[in-house]
């Protein structure tokens, strides 16, 4: 077998590129054109809908009526392809005769050319005045198309004259049977193929089929027609009233194309799929194939032809993403976008238009993932088009996009909880590439990814990402590339990028930079990522089993008690599920980590931490009140602590808070310190952050207490 380009649109020409196994039909229509048909015509009918294969079969028929009779005259009429009416009528006349008409330039070869001529221009006549009838009763560009077939009839009346100058004008009885008795003296029957009928207007569509009738009682002459039933029927019903009737009377045999089976679609899809060369895929993405194959391709490309049309606007995309032998995408996400592009256009436009959150979590921003998934799937609903079926395969479609396990067979659907969606289309790095067609909309290649996944083997050397991690800036843009990937890693992969992360965040003392100057800080970069770390290893494995093995390293402890300060939001808000884990992992780690981020928050090394302000944040998300409580009151008894704590935290937070909107109680006992504290002992940041927080507070306090005393 061959390996032909599969989606173009051509029809096929040979038997050995094709996947439906249609030869032995297209054997039969071959057979039934070479069969004894009497003194008449023979007008065999190809039936099936647009996109069918019609021509392909008749070109299968074709090359077997020449494997029975080398010898055979086809003529192929494409009607659709001549410009109008009436040179598709002096077409086909001037085709049939070229073909049946062989004797030269002798006496008895113009005789018999003249009788053709003139027959052709009464037929043509004829049609001429039918459609003047049809001007009459206001059918649109009738009269234009008879006036047109007039100088048709007039020009073969010119050639007939020219023929035979002196001969009497024969009845049209008369000239018929002296074509006849000439046709019947031919030892071997010509086969006539007219192809895309269904391209035409109702009144062209009639026009052939006249045309048939005309030549009906011609012997020798074989007619293969491809049309589609209902759209001939459609189209004959207004003009001639009974279009079954009409058509009963013309076509002598009527082929319908063999059914096009699910499994024999699955197979000519899945041979596409094949031919867009992309390379080895991992099994997830194999497996993800199959479902976007099996779920939505098959049910969706109901046609050959539809088919044809996917992939081939599918591998014109595809090339052009292809970049440095990488290709940039995700093949089944990149196929299901497709589909929602070229028969979805409106959910297209509202997924390309999507504002996706950051990868990786916040603890401020579990607290509206509800929010956004709430409306970004009211959104995605609005876009659904009305009509069932299409709804159904847009559902499909985005539960697809949406899960990694799709609702098809035993598998259990499965929707991620995660703020931004599991595939890389909805990243940040890559919706240029998926909704823009270029590769050079990402800065990050696939390439980069390929050496950073390289160097999480066991032996691999992280340096050279992490390297670049040190730069600020693109800094967020590199992580957010790498968090969008994370999901592509196995579970070896995934913890030894969980342990460098967390280890390469733990070893930063507090940087130079000031924080607003760096709006991406080394914090941020190591949360994104251990926390896409994190909701992959929950996906693979025992989440608590596997954070048990990495407390078993200090180094994750910044990064962990950030990931469970997110967590400690949503059981705030009474959720049985986390993010990672359910309410009950959550207790069992809590009384793990607890008790090893308050012995940070109780030394020295606390101050030294390069966020503190966010190590303790997430603390406060996890200890209980009174550990809290009993914390404060410690520090501010402790001068040089408290005076480290301002200088670190709390200056770095107040820089982080741009709105200067702090309310501390004026009577508490970090108030009354803080108050106290000499100002010569502190830096400018220290007493910047120092006046932020003691005057806001103040002024939050009197306003409070004004709204309570006014009735």
């Amino acid at each position: 077998m061959t390996f032909p380009n599969y989606w173009s649109d051509e029809p096929l020409e040979q038997e050995t590129d094709d996947m439906l196994g249609r030869g032995q039909f297209a054997e039969t229509v071959a057979r039934t054109l070479l069969s004894a048909c009497g003194p008449k015509s023979l007008v065999v009918g190809l039936i099936g809908p647009w996109g069918s294969g019609k021509s392909t079969v008749a070109h299968f028929a074709a090359n077997r009526l020449k494997s029975h009779n080398p010898e055979i005259p086809i003529i192929w009429f494409e009607p659709w392809l001549i410009g109008s009416t009436e040179a598709f009528v002096r077409e086909f006349f001037i085709e049939l005769g070229r073909v049946l008409l062989t004797d030269g330039d002798t006496d008895q070869g113009r005789s018999k050319r003249s009788n053709f001529y003139k027959y052709a221009a009464r037929i043509t006549d004829s049609l001429s005045h039918s459609l003047q009838i049809g001007s009459a009763f206001g059918v649109q560009n009738a009269a234009q198309i008879a006036a047109a077939m007039i100088a048709s009839a007039q020009v073969f009346n010119t050639l007939s004259t020219a023929l035979e100058p002196d001969s009497e004008t024969p009845t049209l009885s008369e000239l018929r049977n002296e074509i006849c008795s000439e046709l019947r003296k031919n030892s071997k029957p010509v086969v006539v193929v007219i192809d895309d009928l269904d391209r035409l207007s109702a009144f062209e569509i009639r026009a052939v089929f006249q045309l048939i009738k005309a030549c009906a009682e011609f012997p020798n002459l074989r007619f293969l027609v491809l049309f589609d039933r209902a759209q001939a029927t459609t189209a004959l019903n207004s003009v001639v009233g009974d279009a079954e009737g009409f058509l009963e009377k013309i076509v002598n045999q009527a082929f319908d194309l063999p059914f096009v089976t699910q499994d024999q679609r699955q197979s000519y899809i899945d041979r596409c799929i094949e031919t867009l060369n992309l390379g080895s895929l991992s099994e997830e993405a194999k497996t993800r194939l199959h479902f976007v194959s099996q779920g939505l391709l098959v049910p969706g490309l109901s046609s050959i032809r539809r088919a044809k049309r996917f992939f081939g606007s599918a591998s014109v995309l595809l090339r052009e993403l292809r970049d440095d032998h990488y290709t940039n995408i995700d093949l089944p996400d990149f196929l299901v976008l497709e589909f929602i592009r070229q028969f979805l256009p409106e959910l297209y436009s509202t997924l390309k238009d999507e504002e996706l959150r950051l990868p990786g979590f916040y603890i401020n921003d579990a607290l509206y993932l509800e929010d956004e998934k709430t409306i970004r799937e009211k959104r995605r609903q609005d876009a659904l088009p009305s009509d069932p079926d299409l709804r159904k395969l847009a559902d499909v479609a985005l539960g697809l996009l949406d899960a990694d396990n799709p609702p098809f067979e035993e598998t259990t659907f499965v929707r991620r909880t995660r703020v931004h969606a599991d595939r890389r289309f909805s990243s940040y790095q890559w919706r240029g590439v998926y909704f823009g067609f270029s590769p050079n909309l990402a800065w990050f290649k696939d390439e980069d990814w390929q050496l950073i996944k390289k160097s999480l083997a066991p032996d691999g050397d992280c340096s050279g990402w992490l390297s670049r991690l040190e730069v600020s800036e693109r800094r967020g843009e590199l992580a957010r590339s790498i968090a969008d990937r994370i999901i592509l890693l196995n579970l070896d992969e995934v913890r030894k990028m969980a342990t460098v992360v967390s280890k390469w965040e733990w070893d930063t003392k507090i940087e130079s930079e000031l924080i607003e100057n760096q709006k991406v800080t080394r914090f941020n970069v190591a949360a994104m990522l251990f926390d896409s770390c994190l909701q992959r290893i929950s996906e693979m494995s025992n989440i608590g089993d596997e954070i048990r093995v990495l407390l078993g390293d200090e180094v994750t402890l910044g990064c962990l008690a950030n990931a469970l300060g997110s967590e400690a939001i949503h059981f705030m808000r009474e959720h049985s599920e986390g993010v990672y884990m359910n309410r009950q992992t959550f207790e069992e780690l809590k009384g793990i980590v607890v008790p090893k981020i308050s012995a940070l928050v109780e030394s020295d090394d606390f101050f030294e931490y390069h966020e503190p302000d966010r190590l303790l944040l997430a603390w406060r998300r996890l200890a209980d009140k009174k550990t809290r409580s009993e914390w404060f009151s410690r520090l501010v008894c402790d001068e040089r602590r408290f005076l480290l704590f301002v200088e670190s935290a709390l200056s770095l937070a107040v820089n982080r808070d741009r709105s200067y909107d702090w309310w501390i109680n004026p009577t508490s006992e970090f108030f009354i310190a803080l108050e106290a504290i000499n100002e010569g002992q502190l830096s400018e940041k220290g007493r910047f952050a120092r006046v932020v927080i003691l005057e806001s507070s103040r002024k939050n306090h009197e306003e409070r207490r004004a709204e309570l005393a006014d009735p």
